[in-house]
């Protein structure tokens, strides 16, 4: 199927994460990691032939290779693959979106995408179409293209980092047409960036060991998952409250700052982090690194609290230099990729989803040794529309094709049985119906911003329960009010159409 023809297709998908209905984790979703045993799938024993190991009963192929042609599509892959995103497609098959995150002249950043076929009778999804959607090739330079998002409309947040103007790039995953470049999200490190279907709201993560965390508001809430209007919203950094502030956790506050003007990114009383990393938005919750201390953090849409989730009080946790993180649409498992020092190696962790207890574990799921992939760090965790199949991609290492290549970047798609009975916490209490706050309360000031150099998190309050709110589990498939890119694209081909000869 060529790409143009997919996208009339992608307006009628609909979200896996969804079937679990709105309360599954509700109500000790906020429960503190803890490194117990194996995990749900047991040690990553199983030699792949790749320079890792996997579970017993999980098979891994290759999918694409920076600088070498994808098979059988005649496009040759970006290198340097980072942040990724999927999008059902209505055959049964999927797109694939990745990153590039390349700084230089001579080579394009940008992203591009994959398009799988239905699995065949073996359960291999075959690569139909190989294509760029962000990049000097297609007409959008950019360039330094770390991670970004899926929008509850279909789109892709391509997020500029270390190059290029550093801004975000909303682009369409069939290439159909033309990326636009979205200044009104700032320009700062941008490392990445998720919608929340409710509001419009868009959160961004920005990597810099004095960072922020970011949203973006829009004037004028749009309706259930549909495209904001971003010429009108403010942007806005996060001031945490009250006696927990310090650890990251606490209550969360809103402070407006100017979009076009970035030495207003840092205002008194703001939240400093130590390198914003990966991001993802899954049942109401926001969750995001930092990585320097592997902090991972929850933040509630509703409530406006932050938790954290893993930092370095779990006490045994194999985590280091925890970067991107996506949610499993069907379990709610966190699984989260490494930037660690080749020392230590380099692994795919899962935290579980909070058990009828409210315990979680963290435990490896892949594991690279000391020296594995050297000069590495894994990128771009995202599942296919089943839960079955894992994408993710080693940064730097060397082509499995031709040793000359030593810096290509490989994707891997992971197969096999990542879908598993879903815990059932008890019942919680619904949570305060208050929209989210946009500004400090009147008369009241936040706290005082942390130093760049202060310890890690170490602690954070017990969130009050959440539920009540019927939801779709969003979970990294592109989906939704898809018709704001078709209407793009009838314009797009409406600039482009000859005049009728006049009579």
């Amino acid at each position: 199927m060529h790409r143009r023809t997919v996208l009339k297709g992608i307006a009628a998908s609909t979200v896996a994460g969804g079937v679990l209905g709105p309360d599954l984790f509700r109500g000790a979703w906020a429960a503190r990691a803890q490194a117990m045993g194996d995990g749900p799938f047991g040690p990553p024993t199983v030699d792949t032939g790749f320079g890792f190991t996997v579970p017993e009963g999980f098979s891994v192929r290759v999918v694409a290779v920076g600088g070498e042609e994808v098979a059988g599509t005649g496009y040759t892959w970006h290198p340097a693959s980072d942040g990724a995103g999927t999008y059902a497609t209505p055959d049964g098959g999927w797109i694939l979106v990745s990153n590039s995150e390349v700084n230089t002249d001579d080579v394009s950043g940008g992203a591009s995408a994959l398009k799988f076929g239905p699995p065949g009778a073996d359960g291999v999804a075959p690569i139909e179409d190989a294509y760029r959607i962000l990049g000097q090739e297609v007409g959008t330079p950019s360039a330094g293209n770390c991670a970004g998002g899926v929008t509850p409309w279909g789109t892709w947040f391509s997020a500029e980092e270390n190059a290029g103007a550093q801004h975000v790039w909303e682009c369409d995953p069939t290439g159909a047409t033309p990326a636009i470049e979205l200044p009104q999200l700032g320009t700062f490190a941008h490392e990445a960036a998720v919608a929340d279907p409710f509001t419009g709201i868009v959160y961004l993560t920005e990597d810099t060991g004095d960072s922020r965390f970011f949203r973006w508001v829009p004037d004028v809430t749009p309706a259930f998952g549909e495209r904001p209007d971003f010429d009108d919203g403010r942007l806005q950094v996060m001031a945490l409250t009250g006696s927990e502030a310090v650890t990251g956790a606490g209550p969360a506050t809103w402070i407006d700052v100017d979009a076009v003007d970035p030495s207003t990114y840092r205002p008194e009383g703001s939240t400093s982090f130590v390198r914003g990393e990966g991001l993802w938005y899954h049942d109401r919750i926001v969750y995001w690194v930092a990585s320097t201390f592997s902090q991972i953090f929850a933040y509630d849409t509703r409530t406006d609290i932050q938790e954290i989730l893993h930092d370095p009080a779990v006490v045994g946790s194999p985590m280091n230099d925890a970067d991107n993180l996506c949610v499993h649409p069907m379990t709610g498992d966190l699984y989260i990729t490494e930037d660690a020092p080749q020392s230590i190696g380099l692994d795919v962790l899962v935290i579980t989803a909070p058990d009828a207890d409210g315990a979680r574990v963290v435990a490896p799921v892949i594991r690279v040794p000391p020296g594995g992939h050297p000069g590495s760090e894994l990128t771009g965790p995202v599942f296919d529309p089943s839960g079955t199949r894992f994408y993710f991609s080693s940064q730097r290492m060397s082509s499995p094709n031709d040793p000359t290549n030593v810096t290509a970047g490989v994707i891997y798609e992971m197969t096999g049985p990542f879908v598993r009975a879903a815990p059932q916490p008890a019942p919680s209490e619904p949570a305060p119906s208050e929209p989210p706050a946009t500004e400090p309360p009147a008369g009241e000031e936040p706290t005082s911003a942390p130093s760049p150099d202060q310890e890690p998190a170490t602690g954070g309050a017990t969130l009050p329960a959440t539920g009540g709110d019927d939801v779709l589990g969003w979970a990294g498939l592109g989906v939704g009010a898809i018709g704001w890119l078709a209407a793009r694209r009838a314009r797009a081909m409406d600039a482009t159409r000859p005049e009728p000869d006049e009579a």
